[in-house]
């Protein structure tokens, strides 16, 4: 029996302009780093985001749960 490497499906356009293209804060450590998200993708029923810091250098995959918006940070203050 053959196999075949199915991709997931990619997300609706509506989950793509919800983040790709826009600055979330992400949690690291003890610190909140802001970063641009530059793509999504699903994953293992997870939709995961590719982000990169607004200063400095690199970009890595995290699950889009990650994410906070500026406004969500300052309603939990």
């Amino acid at each position: 029996m053959a196999t075949t490497n199915r991709r997931p499906p990619a997300p609706p356009q509506e989950t793509r302009d919800a983040y790709v293209g826009k600055t979330f804060f992400l949690p690291m450590e003890d610190m909140l780093v802001l970063v641009d998200v530059r793509d999504v993708r699903n994953r293992f029923g997870h939709l995961d985001a590719l982000v990169a810091p607004l200063s400095g250098r690199g970009d890595k995959w995290v699950q889009a749960d990650r994410l906070t918006t500026a406004s969500s940070l300052v309603a939990s203050y």
